[in-house]
């Protein structure tokens, strides 16, 4: 039988006390807010009201086995209160004074009706509905016996529902082991283990990390020795023109190679790998370094700048990217970006890398941002995933220091240790990895879209009771108990002469305002 929420219950508004008056609060009388609603029959209060809250403050005190909903911040959600309870303005209480319908079932049948209330205020600025619109809801008022029976079928259905999305959930943490266990066996040398015991066993050995270091310090080396050249030349044209002498480039730090007393602590590697210094990968001319410190409003034709919200599972999302300022982007020419770099955050969410792909060439970086300038003898990919390690991402957040918010020394990652194999084998691993996260990937995908159509099926169960599907057989099989005195239409007549009964007894309540009044 349809009826309205005003013909069922008594709706009362919410209030908070004043946080000012000690007195109101930390008292004996769970007070709450749509936060501590976290399911329909889970409500989990933070804070605590006096008797004097209530009888001084606009604050309400609901009854046991009251529903909560909730029509302004988080709308639609819906509780059972199973204590006395009071609450904030952001919701409205229903109070069944006979207690004649099944708590459960107006909770199920709330939560489904409610859902008008969020369509009708999308793409509004109203995020709120009143109490005259709450007292017009229409309520699908059933029997008394059949109420229980619908109860019965929803429970077990959820029931169902509910170890499918467990199952779910569980996979999807088990990927993120997974995952994780690839990086670590790649990063051992395990998923390449028979590539190079063949070529060791053919006399066709890679060539080792170490001297793969060292062509890299000899090519900063040559760099250098070049723009030495060229800065001499520059000098003698400044002399005859009487200029000013330019400055002399820098000279390139050495190689630094790591022996077993400099990582005593760390993992033994397969034949040909060694351990090094990031900053040992850094070409001639390019160190780590941060971005840009003020970057200024967003211009609909500047320079792309990557932050760190735009980092996310080794990938830049390059849709959402802030455009600034020429002139304010030149300002930091050390970080504007050519391809290849590997990105990482120092601020907030520590340790999350991507590769620079070269269509952001000319793109800049926000100062929570550092930039890892890679040489070209090294695979940036290969390096980006070993950064990606759960082990690597801790260890970096564990070097950060506390300001207003976690932040990483650009020291701390040019020292950071990585492992480095020779370079024929950095694309194999690159490609071995890659092969089995792109499972993971179709998994995730998988169990992700199995989770949306999880909660379309909730909603499906309960659109399928209220329309009186599921208890069709059992209407056929017991006339009885929706007929005559059992109906639903001689249900509503009870419930409305109780809540009569109730409202008439009711005192007015004594408020400040009355009181002065007399």
């Amino acid at each position: 039988m349809a009826c309205s929420v005003d013909d069922l219950y008594q709706i009362v508004g919410g209030g908070t006390p004043s946080t000012k008056v000690e007195k109101y609060w930390n008292g004996n009388i769970p007070w709450i807010t749509s936060a501590d609603i976290h399911g329909p029959e889970t409500i989990i209060p933070r804070k605590a009201i006096t008797p004097e809250a209530i009888e001084k403050s606009s604050a309400s005190l609901l009854p046991e086995n009251s529903i909560i909903v909730v029509t302004r911040v988080a709308l639609g959600k819906v509780g059972l209160s199973k204590t006395e309870i009071s609450f904030s303005q952001d919701s409205q209480g229903l109070i069944d004074h006979g207690q004649l319908i099944l708590p459960k079932y107006a909770v199920f049948y709330l939560s489904k009706a409610v859902e008008r209330f969020k369509f009708d205020n999308q793409g509004t600025t109203i995020s709120g509905v009143t109490k005259k619109q709450l007292k017009e809801l229409s309520f699908l008022l059933p029997p008394h016996a059949e109420q229980q029976q619908i109860i019965s079928q929803i429970e077990e259905l959820f029931s169902e529902l509910d170890n499918g999305i467990e199952n779910l959930k569980k996979a999807q943490e088990q990927l993120k082991i997974y995952r994780q266990a690839v990086l670590k066996y790649a990063f051992e040398g395990k998923l390449t283990e028979k590539w190079r015991n063949e070529q060791i066993q053919a006399g066709n050995p890679p060539e080792s990390a170490e001297k793969l270091l060292d062509r890299i310090g000899k090519e900063r080396e040559e760099h250098y020795h070049n723009q030495l050249e060229d800065w001499k030349q520059a000098c003698e044209e400044a002399k005859k023109e009487g200029k000013k002498k330019p400055s002399k480039p820098k000279k390139p730090k050495g190689i630094e190679h790591l022996s077993e007393k400099d990582i005593p602590r760390l993992q033994k590697l397969p034949q040909g790998w060694c351990w090094t210094k990031i900053e040992n990968l850094n070409p001639y001319g390019r160190e780590c370094s941060y971005g840009v410190l003020q970057p200024g409003k967003n211009v609909e034709h500047g320079i792309p700048m990557v932050r760190v919200g735009d980092i996310n599972n080794g990938k830049i999302d390059i849709g959402q990217l802030k455009k600034i300022d020429p002139a304010i982007a030149d300002k930091y020419q050390r970080t504007f970006l050519k391809g290849r770099e590997i990105l990482i955050s120092l601020v907030g969410a520590i340790g999350r890398t991507a590769v620079v792909p070269t269509l952001l060439s000319g793109s800049n970086i926000a100062r929570a941002v550092g930039v890892i300038p890679l040489s070209n003898k090294v695979d940036e990919n290969y390096i980006e995933l070993f950064l990606r390690q759960e082990s690597k991402i801790y260890e970096m957040t564990s070097l950060a220091h506390e300001v207003a918010r976690k932040t990483l020394n650009l020291e701390d990652v040019r020292k950071a240790k990585i492992v480095l194999s020779p370079y024929e084998e950095q694309v194999l691993i690159v490609s071995e990895i890659e092969s089995r996260l792109s499972v993971c990937d179709q998994l995730e995908q998988t169990i992700e879209d199995s989770l949306k159509k999880s909660e379309a099926l909730r909603q499906s169960i309960l659109k399928k009771a209220f329309s009186g599907e599921l208890t069709r057989e059992w209407r056929k099989n017991h006339p009885e108990l929706i007929s005559g005195e059992n109906s639903a239409e001689k249900l509503l007549e009870r419930i409305k002469a109780e809540k009569e009964k109730a409202l008439s007894a009711a005192k007015p309540r004594k408020t400040a305002r009355t009181k002065k009044r007399k």
